[in-house]
């Protein structure tokens, strides 16, 4: 196994254990039960940890510049241990504070800085097929709420939520530790970005092949490209978190046995991993637009079955099912989309600051999962609170089709003032 293999693969098993931050809905239904705290309370936790999360990852940039990789990944696993073993160990003193802190800040805050420094690392090692690097390690991430999340929930079966969360703990410190020595950063490599040979017919889109544009002179954030992606973004993102936060919940109100809906949770998350390998690789072929239609496409079949599933005076396990994975499909593809955007539009120089700003849309999108799922929920009641809340989701999909199609009318017009600019 050659060194840039070897970075990914230690790459792969940290994001594993960083995608248990998905396992939440496993996490919420034992220490809500334990403390009676109700689901629009344990789902704020989740909320909470998602911004704490982007937090992480725009600092974990900073840190990574000024301090280098193994420090950086150090601090992120103080943080992660200390917030598994303190929700442990607080909250009988503390209450449902002490897990906003624990979990949501300490936990969401470690994962975040983790999440960045280590994608933006070892995606530097792989510029000619960074829809692969970046797939592969977000597929590690989002399929750890399967395979730990589920050897999680089997465990809190068997020894109680306290004593999984110190075993975790225990286990991210030697993950966390090792990552921090195995993996080194690559050299700065000025790319050519005429190398893009515009494969499949992109050749519009430096993505397309995987390769980066040269840097651009314009912060990202000053660029009405950033904005309306930001826009689709944020509604693809919000429909996945609306059904990821809530799922476990959700699977037994529609009529789902409790084995099956903690099944449910990992076969989401199996969805969410493997969209990220497959939607890296489709990129690389394809460019941009096939992978923000097929997110699209998937988030839009998803809430309409999802919405329908909750249809008042039935409901339709098969449905809801159905409509989860395709939502879990679709949360996976956005990740790589805007790992892929901030370094085809914007270059390497600033890749990491920029993949944090993009994935900034994780924060505005978990705000807005919560207010429109308490809103939706409310207006529907106690009877139909479930279909208030997926046809809520179903409406915000229709924006991020809005978003969708002005942000390509967009990159089509700044496709030909570049062309014109170089002629």
């Amino acid at each position: 196994m050659n060194h840039r293999m070897r970075y990914l693969a230690t790459g792969v098993l940290s994001l594993l254990f960083l995608g248990l931050i998905y396992s939440w809905s496993n996490f919420s239904a034992p220490i809500g039960e334990e403390f009676g705290w109700d689901r629009e309370s344990m789902r704020f936790v989740f909320t909470l940890s998602i911004i704490a999360f982007c937090l992480g990852g725009y600092f974990g940039a900073r840190l990574n510049a000024r301090l280098s990789f193994r420090p950086t990944m150090l601090i992120a696993g103080v943080l992660l241990v200390g917030g598994f073993a303190s929700t442990a160990l607080v909250l009988d003193a503390g209450g449902l504070p002490a897990l906003y802190v624990t979990y949501g800040v300490l936990c969401g805050g470690g994962c975040g800085i983790a999440y960045n420094v280590i994608i933006a690392t070892v995606n530097a090692w792989f510029p000619e097929r960074v829809g692969f690097s970046s797939g592969a390690l977000m597929m590690g991430f989002g399929l750890g709420g399967l395979v730990l999340g589920t050897a999680a929930a089997a465990g809190i079966d068997l020894a109680g939520w306290r004593t999984v969360f110190l075993v975790l703990a225990a286990l991210i410190a030697l993950v966390m530790g090792a990552t921090a020595l195995v993996i080194k950063p690559a050299p700065m490599i000025a790319l050519d970005p005429s190398s893009d040979d515009g494969s499949s017919g992109h050749a519009g889109e430096r993505a397309a092949a995987g390769a980066p544009q040269a840097e651009s002179e314009t912060p990202m954030v000053r660029t009405p490209l950033f904005w309306v992606y930001s826009v689709w973004a944020t509604c693809a993102i919000c429909a996945g978190l609306m059904i990821i936060g809530d799922a476990k919940p959700a699977a037994l109100a529609v009529g789902l046995e409790a084995g099956f809906a903690t099944l449910l949770v990992g076969l989401v998350s199996t969805t969410n991993g493997v969209a990220r390998i497959v939607i890296g690789v489709v990129f690389d072929r394809f460019g941009l637009r096939a992978v923000m239609a097929s997110a699209s496409l998937a988030a839009l079949l998803g809430a309409v079955a999802l919405t329908c599933s909750f249809a008042p005076g039935t409901r339709v396990p098969a449905l809801f099912v159905a409509g989860a994975l395709l939502v879990g499909f679709s949360y996976g593809c956005v990740p790589v989309i805007a790992s892929a955007f901030a370094r085809s539009q914007f270059g390497q120089k600033h890749y990491a600051e920029n993949l944090a700003l993009a994935n900034f849309n994780m924060a505005s999108a978990a705000l807005l999962s919560s207010f429109a799922a308490g809103g939706a929920r409310a207006l529907g009641g106690v009877e139909n609170g479930d279909f208030a809340v997926y046809a809520a989701v179903a409406l915000i999909v229709v924006v991020a089709l809005v978003g969708f199609a002005a942000f390509f009318r967009l990159l089509r017009r700044n496709q030909a003032r570049a062309a014109e600019r170089q002629r």
